[in-house]
């Protein structure tokens, strides 16, 4: 019938139309736009009720193996926010290490240790161990403009550093 899916828009309490990350989990919905981030009720979308990310830009959303929700933004780092059945706490805000911005952020993954690692435009790449962040210096990774990110099933990281290739983490 050509209606297979259904459309939400600001109308629909999206914060913004322009949607750059979206994450989906058995207990909700989450939308990341130009304006903040939304999650939807299971009738319409409603702001995460966040001050610090209120009108921030969202580049992407993550989930880790712990159930926590990693936000990336373009302008205040990144949050880490707990489901706790109702709404989305605020456990952590990750914006600088080493004198390095870790923003703006542009994606986030996990490895099979439990590291999570973030790219960013302009300052390179992290690594959070255990709640702790450090900015990732290796002489084979020469430029700060990191893409996109993925880590495979034998725990390679793949960065992608623009207009100098792709980084490839191999040795855990």
């Amino acid at each position: 019938d050509g209606k297979d899916f259904t459309y939400y828009t600001d109308k629909d309490g999206l914060s913004n139309n322009k949607i750059y990350a979206v994450l989906s989990s058995k207990d909700y919905l989450l939308a990341g736009s130009l304006s903040g981030l939304d999650y939807f009720d299971g009738d319409r979308f409603k702001k995460v009720n966040e001050k610090a990310i209120f009108n921030s830009a969202i580049a992407c959303l993550f989930e880790d193996s712990k159930g926590n929700i990693w936000v990336a933004t373009e302008a205040e780092g990144v949050f880490v926010f707990h489901f706790n059945g109702s709404s989305f706490e605020k456990t952590k805000q990750y914006t600088e290490v080493d004198g390095k911005l870790i923003q703006p952020a542009y994606k986030i993954v996990e490895d099979k240790n439990g590291i999570v690692w973030i790219s960013t435009y302009g300052h390179g790449l992290f690594k959070i161990t255990d709640g702790i962040a450090q900015s990732v210096v290796d002489k084979n990774l020469t430029g700060n403009d990191i893409l996109p990110i993925y880590c495979d099933l034998n725990n390679k990281l793949y960065a992608a550093v623009k207009q100098e290739g792709v980084f490839v983490k191999d040795k855990d």
